[in-house]
């Protein structure tokens, strides 16, 4: 009887076509170290195609002693997905982790503290091996905590103080970028529509301070009016339209102002807003952009539809949800006292940019 010829780390090198120690530091996830997702995607291919079996390292070897521990899971935490921005970012993470043989389990939160305690708690029970955010935490100090024994990525803000490894993009120079290209255009008297302006919506505060001020800078008689409607998680939870309906809503409001025979420039918080602002100042018998240039942030896809053709600001979704997964995949495994937490934070900044698109702005014609 001829004995099965035993699959080494040689054979996946083979199979692969990369270097056999670039084929050992992937299956034992090296936390120092990073590779494409194109060639951890080989030699994960490559290792099913071989039969070759990972063994365990001593920390793996020691999580499989638990009760109900999940290998390769990560759990990703968002406020909902029918912004099509958070639902870009998770796919995202969920196409990366899939090239590393990782699932993903998605919790919304509705920026709702209590619940995202309660969903972090069954999280770290389930014993995942990670966690991301595709936002600021609404709890952020109880995040941090939890990063002191979990791997823990964050998407947000630039400017913010969390002490935790994340995915940046300064909102205020989101703002910046907006007001000046609007300024440019000769527009003096903006709206700002928005939802609950107030921590931890650091996002929203900076994109309408980075206009605020860029406004004030170009003249004192430059006004941005700010329209802001409050929004609780249960009221969240139940309306699947929630943003489109508030940015119509408001910008009804704007339009029925006293300032409105001002105002020029339509400004959603975010591209979903906009949309229900656009179609607010269409239903009320406006031209856009003849009568109002309008704009957003994120750049959803729904934005580059010729029929939307929406002026944003690029935030960059998939490759920060790529790039969120790669530096959780580094992480993964680690072992990390508080104290080398602090240390080793780690941040990456995509730098926001303007996305103009002519069938939303022009210069302003009314008086």
């Amino acid at each position: 009887m001829t004995n099965k010829k035993k699959i080494t780390l040689q054979d996946v090198a083979k199979q692969s076509g990369v270097s056999i120690s670039t084929v050992s530091m992937i299956v034992n996830q090296k936390s120092d170290v990073t590779f494409s997702a194109e060639t951890i995607k080989k030699v994960m291919d490559a290792v099913k195609t071989t039969g070759y079996v990972i063994k365990q390292t001593s920390s793996a070897q020691h999580n499989t002693k638990i009760p109900g521990k999940l290998s390769k899971i990560i759990a990703v935490f968002c406020p909902n997905v029918t912004n099509p921005y958070y639902s870009t970012i998770v796919q995202s993470i969920e196409h990366t982790a899939h090239l590393c043989d990782y699932r993903v389990f998605t919790f919304n939160t509705f920026r709702d503290p209590s619940l995202e305690k309660a969903m972090l708690r069954d999280v770290l029970e389930m014993h995942v091996s990670g966690i991301i955010f595709a936002m600021m935490p609404s709890a952020p100090e109880f995040v941090e905590q939890i990063g002191d024994s979990v791997p823990v990525v964050v998407i947000g803000d630039k400017d913010s103080s969390i002490q935790l490894d994340t995915i940046e993009t300064s909102n205020y120079i989101a703002g910046v970028l907006i007001a000046e290209h609007l300024l440019e255009l000769g527009h003096r008297h903006a709206a700002f529509i928005s939802t609950t302006l107030e921590r931890p919506n650091t996002m929203r505060t900076r994109r309408l301070q980075g206009i605020q001020d860029t406004f004030k800078k170009a003249s004192p008689e430059c006004t941005v009016s700010v329209y802001e409607k409050k929004i609780i998680p249960t009221y969240e939870r139940q309306n699947i339209f929630l943003e489109h309906s508030i940015g119509f809503e408001l910008c009804d409001q704007c339009l029925h102002s006293p300032e409105a025979a001002r105002i020029t420039a339509l400004i959603g918080v975010n591209d979903v807003i906009a949309y229900g602002v656009a179609d607010a100042a269409l239903k009320a018998g406006f031209e856009i952009p003849k009568d109002f240039s309008v704009c957003g942030f994120d750049n959803n896809f729904p934005s580059r539809l010729i029929s939307v053709s929406l002026t944003t600001i690029e935030h960059f979704m998939q490759e920060k949800g790529s790039e969120a997964f790669q530096m959780l995949y580094k992480k993964i495994g680690k072992e990390r006292s508080s104290s080398d937490n602090a240390e080793r934070i780690t941040r990456i900044e995509y730098q926001p940019k303007l996305i103009v698109r002519d069938s939303t702005n022009r210069a302003p014609i009314r008086k």
